[in-house]
């Protein structure tokens, strides 16, 4: 279970995304069937496609995230993103999510996933900077909300157009399918 300022930055960012990305219907915590039960998701968009987003703030081990949607019995043909806070930049969770940059998007690739890392930028914001480098046990207090937001804004923005590229590879995609048929 997420801790408050993960929720939070969850939360807000998932209001983002429907300000950016309104041809999408986007939900929190959606949840899906994988083998062996069910997993959620942090951030779910559906239109004809579908684009699941994972945020990680300070998961002890994000490849499990990664992994469950590798699992997924409905997620062929979609975009993962994988967001990384700057927790993720020491030793040992750097290798860690190293790991989800460099190995996963091949493993992905083989059942038809796109998938996508991004390093969430906060070198601007040095309050939520902070926030996120820590475990939620020794925060002692929240960034103000006003930084959050525009946080979570420039992530939105940044996301967008990954998700456009995205949408304009698929395109050229089936177009050229189309032509070779």
């Amino acid at each position: 279970m997420a801790d408050e300022f993960t929720t939070l930055c969850i939360k807000t960012l998932r209001e983002r995304m429907e300000e950016e990305c309104p041809n999408y219907t986007w939900v929190t915590e959606k949840r899906f069937e994988i083998s062996g039960g069910t997993a959620s998701i942090d951030i779910c968009g559906e239109n004809t496609k579908s684009v699941l987003i994972e945020l990680e703030i300070h998961r002890g081990d994000p490849r499990n995230n990664a992994e469950k949607l590798l699992r997924m019995n409905r997620c062929r043909g979609v975009l993962v993103l994988h967001i990384f806070s700057p927790y993720y930049e020491v030793t040992p969770h750097h290798e860690l999510a190293s790991f989800c940059e460099h190995i996963l998007p091949e493993q992905f690739g083989k059942v038809d996933i796109s998938y996508k890392t991004l390093r969430w930028n906060l070198d601007k914001l040095p309050n939520v900077r902070k926030a996120c480098q820590v475990l939620p046990d020794s925060r002692k207090d929240f960034p103000p909300h006003s930084e959050i937001k525009e946080a979570i804004e420039e992530l939105a923005k940044d996301l967008k157009q990954l998700i456009l590229g995205w949408e304009t590879q698929k395109a050229s995609r089936s177009s050229n399918e189309l032509q070779l048929s």
